[in-house]
């Protein structure tokens, strides 16, 4: 069962070098990656497999954690974002409000040039 382990190993490390890799290149899917859960879901049931009751095989351990870990963080990385968000190509906003002495006043972080 430790070739299992192994193999389980490989496949969750695996994938997470061409996650890392599409991540690195800008190109990771706009939606739920369904094609790299698959792939750790095979990795980590691979090496429940291969533990079989036991603690014993190390490969199937990390394969188990790094697995788990990884789904974690594919699941809880959605970052919602509203219609009032700045989005590129936007123009920058303004920022107006009072300073310690009730003073008001208004922050431009890019001042047009020429005046």
């Amino acid at each position: 069962m430790t070739d299992l382990g192994l193999f389980g190993l490989l496949t969750v490390i695996g994938t997470m070098c061409v996650w890392f890799w599409r991540c690195f290149k800008v190109n990771i899917p706009p939606s739920i990656p369904y094609l790299f859960i698959f792939f750790y879901v095979i990795g980590i049931a691979l090496s429940v497999i291969a533990l079989n009751g036991t603690v014993e095989n190390s490969y199937a351990s990390w394969a188990v954690g790094v697995g788990n870990f990884l789904l974690y963080l594919l699941f809880t990385d959605a970052q919602k974002a509203g219609e009032d968000m700045i989005k590129v190509g936007d123009a920058i906003p303004t920022y107006k409000g009072t300073d310690e002495t009730a003073k008001f006043l208004t922050l431009v972080l890019f001042p047009e040039s020429g005046s």
